[in-house]
C-alpha cells in the first residue's frame, strides 16, 4: 500500500478500517500531511514499512496499535516529526530499523517495546535527538 507525492492531502482518516497490511506499507513525499491517525486499527504490516519525506508529520500516533511489521522499517527525513511514540506496542521487526534525517527528533522512547529486530538497527543524522 502506497501513499505517495499527495502535496495538499492533511490525513488518511479514510483509511480507519484497515485491521493489517498484507504487504508494504510506504507514506512518502506527502507535504501537507500532518498525521496518519487513520492507520489507528492496524496492527500488523506483512513486508516493510517506510515514512520518508513527509515534511508537516508531526507525530506517527497513527501506528499505535502496530505490534507486528514482517520486513523492515525506514523512518527518515520527516522533518517536523518530534517523537516515535505511536511505535510503543511495536515488538517485533523482521529487517532493518532504520530512523535517521528526522532534525527535530528528540527522543527515540516510542521503541522501548522492541524486543526483536531480525536485521540491522541505524539510528543516525537525526540533529536533535537527545535520548
Amino acid at each position: 500500500m502506497g501513499i505517495a507525492g499527495n502535496h495538499v492531502l492533511t490525513n488518511i482518516d479514510g483509511l480507519s478500517g484497515l485491521a493489517s497490511v498484507g504487504g508494504n506499507l510506504l507514506i512518502n513525499n506527502n507535504s501537507a500531511l500532518t498525521n496518519i491517525d487513520g492507520l489507528s486499527g492496524i496492527t500488523s504490516i506483512g513486508s516493510g514499512a517506510g515514512i520518508t519525506n513527509n515534511s508537516s508529520l508531526t507525530n506517527i500516533d497513527g501506528l499505535s496499535n502496530l505490534t507486528h511489521i514482517g520486513g523492515g522499517i525506514t523512518i527518515s527525513r520527516n522533518e517536523a516529526l518530534n517523537n516515535l511514540n505511536g511505535l510503543l506496542e511495536l515488538t517485533f521487526v523482521g529487517g532493518d530499523l532504520i530512523i535517521s534525517g528526522n532534525s527535530v527528533l528528540n527522543n527515540f522512547n516510542g521503541l522501548l517495546g522492541i524486543t526483536s529486530i531480525g536485521g540491522g538497527l541505524v539510528i543516525c543524522e537525526n540533529a536533535s535527538l537527545v535520548s
